[in-house]
């Protein structure tokens, strides 16, 4: 169901701290579809952006709204050169 818990929507599976098993399937999953990385939002990084599972994994949330009072910050990808911009 897409709004279950751990639907696609809602999943937390690379917003904390993946492990061997999870950045597996993720390298699978993005082979499968010809991707090279995933760049998610929902969870907010305290330490802003992040990565995870050797830089296939880009979280993006820096809890920018007033409740979480977090810098802004910005994801840049040109080609293969992806890198994380703050002011």
């Amino acid at each position: 169901a897409m709004m279950a818990d751990d639907a696609p929507t809602w999943a937390r599976t690379y917003s904390a701290a993946p492990g061997k098993e999870e950045c597996t399937l993720l390298g699978d999953a993005l082979g499968r579809l010809g991707a090279k990385r995933m760049v998610m939002g929902h969870t907010v990084q305290r330490g802003g952006i992040s990565t995870a599972c050797d830089d296939r994994a880009w979280r993006v949330d820096v809890g920018m709204s007033r409740y979480y009072q977090g810098t802004v910050e910005v994801l840049e990808i040109r080609g293969d050169a992806v890198k994380a911009l703050k002011p």
